[in-house]
């Protein structure tokens, strides 16, 4: 399980510092050494509190992906109106 998070994360050019947030989501995260395993490999995300079925997490991963899209199209937008009135 490390080596494969290990490189995703080197895949996107990430480091385990710069994950906030980690759901976990099946069967495998009521495994008490797989949620410390993972507290170890990123120890400065959050982990939200409470269990959550399985049904769920996918929405609530998509919900956290939708809000990070948002943000992200936020700012581009925001640089274009920017860039739109400094050379107009």
């Amino acid at each position: 399980m490390k080596n494969g998070i290990n490189a995703l994360l080197a895949q996107a050019g990430w480091s385990a510092d710069s994950v906030q947030q980690v759901l976990m989501s099946g069967g495998g995260c009521a495994i008490p050494r797989a949620i410390s395993n993972m507290k170890a490999m990123f120890p400065t995300a959050s982990f939200p509190v409470g269990k959550f079925e399985v049904s769920e997490t996918q929405c609530i991963g998509a919900c956290l992906h939708g809000k990070f899209l948002f943000e992200l199209v936020s700012l581009s937008l925001l640089m274009c109106v920017y860039l739109y009135i400094v050379v107009v």
